[in-house]
């Protein structure tokens, strides 16, 4: 595409990452993040969240928990929850209830986190809260 002049922007971007989603496909999830990184996108909170996903689904959860932490000024409600499908899907339930516990020490009200996302085992506690089985 870009040898082509075809301009990259998050649109193309979001679609290729979600092209590279495949276990044997780390070495071009990464590819892909250094040119994010390189033309500047990696700000736009839905390619960030594109990259949560990716780095989950070729199972390098300690990337996708990186992207998320370097994202924190720019985190929406899609960010979250795609860390929390990345915590689900690699079987860190103890990890998405923390996460659950920091968004709402952050304020902000969980849409459809825990039913779409979450696939987390999580039991009710005191005063509404959840905690991990």
């Amino acid at each position: 595409m870009r040898k082509t002049g075809e301009e990259v922007n998050n649109y193309t971007l979001t679609s290729v990452i979600a092209a590279c989603t495949q276990p044997t496909m780390i070495e071009e999830s990464t590819q892909i993040h250094c040119l994010i990184l390189k033309t500047g996108f990696y700000l736009d909170a839905a390619v960030g969240a594109a990259l949560i996903n990716m780095y989950s689904k070729v199972g390098a959860a300690d990337l996708s928990e990186r992207v998320f932490q370097e994202m924190e000024n720019l985190q929406d409600m899609g960010t979250w929850a795609a860390m929390a499908s990345s915590y689900a899907q690699n079987q860190a339930s103890g990890r998405a209830t923390e996460l659950f516990q920091k968004m709402l020490q952050e304020s902000l009200k969980p849409d459809e986190f825990c039913t779409s996302s979450g696939k987390v085992h999580l039991r009710p506690v005191r005063f509404g809260t959840l905690k991990g089985d």
